[in-house]
């Protein structure tokens, strides 16, 4: 074994990169090893609270008329979820489940359609069952949105 050493030795080298005199080896040297500080116990970042909820000016939003039968606003509500509305808050359990009526549900998905679609050309109709209101309707942690745009 030590006689194949000998015949590795002479051969010739494998890169014919240039080396210069008094050139430092190339290698690659681990960084610096030092020891992080013991953790400190901190408090964890303190955030503000949100935004209270504060009513727009000048706003504009669309309801249920308040003298609808219930049997004519279920198939508007119904649209009005199916075709753009955001209806969860008024599902069970919702911030705008209860009052549980089909008035007050319809009023927050006729609002919440309207809302979302009067840019594209939605309406606030619903078969003569809608009508629109500068108050706002919001009520507790149900706050009926407002785009903007009349």
């Amino acid at each position: 074994m030590i006689k194949n050493a000998a015949k590795v030795i002479d051969r010739k080298p494998v890169s014919n990169f240039p080396l210069l005199e008094n050139q430092p080896p190339f290698c690659v040297y681990p960084p610096p090893v030092h020891m992080p500080s013991p953790p400190v116990h901190q408090k964890p970042p303190v955030t503000a609270p949100p935004a209270p909820y504060t009513k727009p000016e000048h706003a504009v939003w669309c309801v249920a008329k308040p003298k609808v039968p219930d049997s004519s606003i279920q198939h508007a509500l119904d649209y009005a979820c199916a075709s753009g509305g955001e209806c969860a808050p008024i599902q069970l359990n919702g911030l705008c489940y209860l009052p549980n009526t089909l008035l007050a549900q319809a009023s927050y998905a006729f609002n919440s359609y309207w809302q979302r679609t009067k840019r594209a050309g939605g309406t606030c109709h619903f078969g003569g069952l809608a009508m629109f209101v500068t108050i706002d309707p919001s009520y507790d942690k149900c706050h009926f949105i407002y785009s903007g745009y009349s």
